[in-house]
């Protein structure tokens, strides 16, 4: 085997900032060794992040990072790279950490890695140093070529394959329930990912349509290929942030970009573009004023996927049994007293007073005249108490997810349009379509339109009922603009264990 070190340029750069909550970086990057004959080469990173946990207990679950990489050449664009996948041995390597790759294209190259803890731990920092395998020779680069290369890292949890119930057998407007002719409230048992007919026949998955403006078109079928909550998947820990989004539009054409970004601050959003330059003078924020295209974009170029209705409502409530108009921390109860904020628009941005200790916290409209914003991502998990806080304090989900109730809106694929209906869980392959500079995965939600889209959790500046888990009022409202509380977050299908 020929081995050398590749000619490369490496340009580093830390797309994620460092926060209470999280943290996560890397924090070298750097080039081993190069295989001529197999047209490979390792990338080797440090990578760091804050309250890590992997139990065994409870949900049974642990978090992650998403590791992906894009190369430039000298007069070429941001591309994706392609690293090794090998059903026996896929050649990345870790001494603390557990790699998990997919075959994306069905060619033996993954568009990016999940990293976690080999062992049981319990919110701890983490530092891994990894080897990645590049098939630099599947991106059709040459042996000697110069090119720059960026990583990046997003915070991730895996939810479990199980089955759940949808609906909490409530009252919320919208919300799902078996069909048995006489009442809405009992809860549908998802318990594969085997197809689901919708309609108003004995024992059907349907949905109530009182008080929903957008109200669905309550039929259809969802094919097994339909991405249900069963299956195991990784969601985003956290809602898309300024500097997360910042970054993509970095790496695309600048024209493009330009059409991503909102022209003027509002609210808490300020993405500035500067000659060849993007950035936020709120990194640590998420992402306001959030057209679906912007969303979709986002995903296909970092390699995930939208999550579905179905998929948040497993994130949210995972196997417990339900509770009628539960919010995502299982329970009714809600801190409705308005917060203080301490070293707003900082990293280390906090609540100074008013946070309960004895019911969910979130961020929401909760009065007339109030002046709400935005939160910084994991601004409810940073509260110093001096021992460790609950589920139901920091406002997470039953697998620890972050923000599905409150802050910024949810968007996912809804099952009321036949353009949600036909989706099928296709991940992002890191590359937009180079004429529009837009996503172009098969059988995503409309660009133009964003029929097939809808929106789940509330925010802050709308009111109390829409935190709950099951409230559908908007989950067919295909927002194609920009609205200032609609933002989003990622998931993506777990690889085979």
């Amino acid at each position: 085997m020929s081995k050398s070190y590749y000619k490369i340029i490496i340009l580093f750069f830390i797309v994620s900032f460092s926060t209470k909550a999280n943290n996560i970086s890397i924090n070298s990057l750097e080039f081993g060794d190069k295989d001529i004959d197999n047209k490979t080469i390792e990338i080797n990173i440090n990578i760091t992040w804050d309250n890590s946990w992997k139990i065994n207990s409870g949900p049974g679950n642990w978090d992650a990072a998403w590791v992906f990489f894009k190369y430039k050449t000298k007069d070429g664009e941001w591309s994706h790279v392609k690293l090794n996948y090998d059903a026996n041995d896929h050649g990345h390597l870790s001494d603390n950490a557990k790699i998990d790759v997919s075959n994306d294209d069905l060619s033996g190259n993954a568009h990016g890695a999940f990293v976690y803890s080999k062992n049981n731990i319990n919110q701890k920092s983490v530092s891994y140093d990894i080897s990645f395998l590049w098939n630099y020779g599947e991106n059709n680069l040459a042996d000697d070529q110069f090119c720059s290369l960026r990583g990046f890292a997003f915070e991730m949890v895996y939810v479990p394959e199980g089955s759940y119930h949808l609906g909490s057998g409530g009252t919320e407007p919208g919300h799902f329930y078996k069909y048995n002719g006489s009442n809405t409230t009992d809860t549908y048992l998802v318990s594969s990912e085997n197809e689901i007919t919708i309609g108003n026949q004995m024992n059907q998955l349907y949905y109530d349509t009182t008080n929903v403006n957008y109200q669905g078109d309550q039929e259809g079928t969802l094919s097994a290929d339909f991405p249900k909550g069963y299956k195991a998947f990784y969601c985003m820990k956290y809602e898309i942030t300024q500097a997360q989004f910042a970054a993509f539009l970095s790496t695309i054409n600048f024209d493009d970009a330009s059409n991503l970004i909102r022209k003027k601050e509002k609210g808490r959003n300020l993405i500035v573009r500067t000659d060849s330059v993007v950035y936020s003078d709120k990194p640590y924020v998420p992402i306001q004023f959030l057209s679906w295209q912007g969303l979709a974009a986002f995903l296909d170029w970092s390699a995930l996927r939208p999550i579905t209705e179905l998929e948040y409502e497993k994130a949210c409530r995972g196997t417990a049994t339900p509770v009628a108009n539960e919010y995502v921390w299982g329970n009714t109860s809600l801190n409705e007293d308005d917060y203080t904020t301490e070293n707003k628009n900082t990293k280390s941005e906090s609540i100074s007073g008013n946070y309960s200790m004895t019911t969910g916290n979130a961020n929401f409209k909760k009065r007339n005249g109030g002046n709400y914003t935005p939160y910084r991502t994991g601004k409810f998990s940073s509260y110093y108490t001096g021992s460790s806080l609950t589920r139901i304090q920091v406002g997470a989900t039953f697998y620890g997810i972050m923000e599905m109730s409150g802050n910024v809106s949810e968007k996912v694929v809804t099952i009321g349009h036949s353009k949600g209906r036909v989706f099928s869980g296709i991940h992002g392959d890191g590359h937009l379509c180079t004429k529009e500079g837009l996503a172009d995965v098969e059988n995503w939600p409309c660009n133009d339109t964003a029929l097939g889209s809808g929106v789940r959790g509330g925010s802050y500046n709308r009111n109390k009922n829409l935190l709950q888990i099951s409230n559908r009022k908007l989950a067919s409202r295909n927002y194609y603009q920009e609205y200032r509380q609609l933002g989003g977050r990622g998931c993506r299908t777990a690889p085979v264990q």
